[in-house]
């Protein structure tokens, strides 16, 4: 990269399809990990989704779902099942009448489907995450100690402490410990057949 900075193109596709960097080595990561360690002349790149916007889903202009969908950034699916548009699927034209009459449709099935917030909450708020989460940050109200699940090779395991006391909490990628595996199922097969040769 020093030496010829402009020689790659920095977007995901041909990064990772041309591999322009002789003898570097490319992986892809979870973007679930807690953060990286990046040594001087690496390249990270990060992709990650926006948010969900503003407002309901059933009040965008049935127009600018279908533009969407033409362009590639939501499927016929989502169109049809989370923005109830309904439309001809071959030119995308929409049917204004059945696209207010599926939007009331299912404004009628979230009352169905809706209950108090009180209930929601009591179902939904616990004092911590399940066990089996291999992370999910802090908790609790004690502001001077830190609750966490930390990812180890025996699995999770809770750990607590103030802040400065912590080890550093990393959730390894599981396609690096799959292939950290078959790296070392190759490396113990090789050894054995130079001993094999060897006699």
């Amino acid at each position: 990269m020093q030496g010829a900075p402009r020689s790659g193109s920095f977007d995901f596709e041909t990064l990772m399809n041309a591999q322009p960097f002789t003898g570097a080595r490319y992986t892809t990561h979870h973007m679930g990990m807690g953060f990286e360690l990046a040594d001087e002349g690496e390249v990270y790149m990060i992709c990650q989704g926006s948010g969900g916007g503003y407002g309901d889903v059933l009040e965008r202009d049935p127009e600018a779902v279908t533009a969407d969908v033409e362009a590639g950034y939501l499927s016929q699916e989502t169109a049809r099942e989370v923005y109830f548009v309904v439309y001809d699927p071959s030119t995308l034209a929409v049917d204004q009448a059945a696209t207010e009459a599926a939007r009331a449709g299912e404004r009628q099935a979230r009352l169905g489907r809706g209950r108090p917030y009180r209930d929601f909450v009591n179902e939904w708020v616990t004092p911590e995450p399940p066990q089996h989460l291999p992370y999910y940050g802090s908790w609790g109200d004690d502001n001077s100690t830190i609750h966490a699940t930390a990812w180890t090779t025996q699995g999770p395991v809770r750990v607590s402490g103030p802040m400065n006391q912590l080890p550093q909490i990393m959730l390894p990628d599981p396609n690096l410990l799959a292939l950290a595996a078959q790296q070392a199922r190759i490396a113990e097969l090789e050894a054995r057949l130079q001993k094999l040769d060897s006699q």
